[in-house]
């Protein structure tokens, strides 16, 4: 085993192809100010969304985002935004706005080079350098301030009696508007206070300084992957990878005879139930699978120096426990449907579900990438981003919260149904349904939701910024409900 030559120095790592300008600090600005006003808005309504479309266009704007790559993720990341408009789940929305902020600083990455090009190795090296990048972007924005008019000491100095003048000006003229319109005021929504002034302040600075981060990433000049590698013989690639199909082959060959029922002996003498069993080992399951993923892929990036004939002999072996990690996440999925039918849906039944259908679609395009599909490309990486990308999307499409609303109202034993009728459950999402099919449910879910529901209390209703399409769903089905069962 070999390594080889060391880092290329820091210089040359986060090189800048195009200064800051005017444009660059003024998407600073704008982002920081959208970045506090997200968080007292709240990211669950139209405001979020609208703050979050903002950020995008601003980004945009710079025109330091001109590749299709680059433009094609802010697009993506622009498509995540209507979900928080139409959903509440605390399982979506985190996902949601993470995997947003996530596409920007790979938009970032991509208008320096291809990101269906790149080998996991050098995607970990390029998330190095774009965090270089992140740490220095106060002083790249500061310096936009050299290179604009605004460098003249007279332009500055009347700018600055400009603002000292406008200040108050503006605030008074807002005062006066947030008290003549209830619309506008929820806009606005204006809090002089001196104690939370400083919230504001730090909340701003820390989204300009996000921005800045990514406006500098797509500034920056295109940096070759690291020169050093690290390099294994045929033997101990060979011996790794043997050693682990040989234990799933194993694991596999159970998992055939616990289907053909020859199990049931085991789990009888073992004291298990089917159910007991299937919540035994579903996430050491995907926790299998993932950790093979990243070993093959690790592995493939050390056998450059090998020759053709080991090579083929790695690929072959790669795709046997591939095959056998994909069979694995089967079984994953498997036990889990054994243990849905015998309690029903959860939402955390329901994502675990999820996230193994997406393990098990990545391992498939790791094994098209093993078997030679486009050779010529490192597309793995850059493919696997774009299918975590679809698996966010189609959840929020599917709306999970109502279905485990509808798992728990088609049950019988109603157990679920009562758990639900606290209202705690699910998120709005759900309870929307919940109220829909109170017809459905058993006599003493629904005198249970009965007493759980304030009819008294009228919903002011979601206006403005503040928006949300499933809150007002929820509220127009707690008034049919109420008016129907009072």
């Amino acid at each position: 085993m070999s390594i080889g030559p060391t880092l290329m120095p820091p210089a040359k790592l986060l090189g800048i192809a195009r200064p800051a300008d005017l444009q660059a600090l003024g998407c600073a600005v704008a982002i920081g100010f959208g970045f506090d006003a997200f968080v007292h808005v709240g990211a669950a309504t139209l405001g979020g969304a609208l703050l979050g479309g903002a950020v995008i266009g601003a980004l945009v704007l710079t025109h330091r985002f001109t590749r299709w790559q680059a433009r094609g993720t802010l697009g993506l990341a622009a498509l995540l935004l209507p979900f928080l408009v139409l959903r509440t789940s605390p399982w979506l929305l985190p996902m949601d706005v993470a995997g947003a902020c996530g596409l920007l600083a790979i938009a970032g990455v991509a208008q320096r080079l291809d990101i269906f090009d790149l080998s996991p190795g050098q995607a970990i090296w390029q998330a190095f350098i774009a965090a270089g990048h992140q740490f220095t972007a106060v002083g790249f924005i500061v310096r936009a301030v050299k290179w604009s008019p605004l460098a003249n000491k007279r332009r500055l100095a009347a700018a600055l009696r400009g603002t000292l003048l406008a200040v108050p000006v503006v605030l008074i003229l807002a005062a006066l508007l947030v008290s003549a319109d209830s619309v506008f005021a929820s806009v606005v929504n204006v809090h002089v206070q001196i104690a939370s002034a400083s919230g504001h302040l730090v909340l701003i600075a820390l989204g300009a300084m996000l921005g800045s981060g990514v406006v500098r990433i797509a500034s920056s000049t295109p940096t070759d992957p690291v020169a050093g590698h690290l390099a294994m013989g045929t033997t101990e690639t060979t011996i790794v990878l043997g050693s682990v199909t040989a234990l799933f082959a194993v694991f596999v060959t159970t998992q055939i005879i616990a289907l053909s029922g020859g199990a049931d002996h085991v789990l009888h003498t073992a004291g298990l139930t089917y159910a007991q069993y299937a919540r035994a080992g579903f996430f050491q399951l995907l926790g299998v699978a993932a950790i093979t993923l990243g070993l093959v892929t690790s592995l493939r990036t050390t056998i450059h120096s090998q020759s053709g004939a080991s090579r083929t002999r790695f690929y072959r072996l790669a795709l046997v426990l591939t095959a056998l990690s994909f069979a694995i996440v089967i079984s994953a999925v498997r036990k889990l449907d054994l243990y849905e039918k015998a309690f029903g849906w959860t939402m955390l039944r329901l994502a675990a579900t999820a996230f193994a259908v997406w393990i098990g679609s990545v391992l498939l395009l790791l094994a098209a990438s093993l078997a030679g599909v486009v050779r010529r490309r490192s597309w793995l990486v850059g493919a696997t981003a774009l299918s975590a990308w679809v698996a966010v999307f189609a959840f929020n499409v599917i709306n999970p919260d109502a279905i485990v609303t509808r798992s728990a109202i088609a049950r019988t034993d109603g157990t679920e149904i009562t758990q639900l009728a606290k209202l705690g459950a699910v998120s709005s999402d759900g309870e929307a349904v919940l109220y829909q099919n109170a017809d459905r449910l058993p006599s003493a879910a629904l005198a249970a939701l009965r007493r759980q529901t304030n009819c008294s209390v009228e919903s002011n209703g979601n206006k403005t910024f503040d928006y949300n399409r499933s809150e007002d769903h929820l509220a127009k089905a707690r008034r049919q409900f109420c008016s129907g069962h009072s």
